[in-house]
């Protein structure tokens, strides 16, 4: 049998933000899979990484650092090039 062993807290501002945020991304795909829900799919995107940047600042783990901030620059990006055609 798997063991699967919890370490980290529950009901704290990290554990609300991080699901939060998951949820705020697999909406982000989910409307990104339907296609033309442009800039929705976006702005969804655009929270879910706030949020697990935050969460990475909160746990000190640099590469949920690394990866939602680049993350989040390609995201507004593309949403400056959806508002401004740029």
């Amino acid at each position: 049998m798997i063991d699967i062993t919890k370490y980290t807290p529950v009901y704290t501002k990290d554990w609300y933000v991080k699901w939060v945020s998951s949820v705020f991304l697999i909406i982000a795909q989910a409307l990104t899979s339907v296609g033309g829900l442009e800039p929705f799919n976006l702005m969804f995107f655009w929270c879910g990484l706030v949020g697990w940047l935050l969460v990475g600042y909160w746990w000190n783990d640099r590469a949920l650092l690394f990866i939602n901030s680049v993350g989040l620059f390609i995201n507004t990006s593309g949403i400056m090039k959806w508002y401004w055609g740029a």
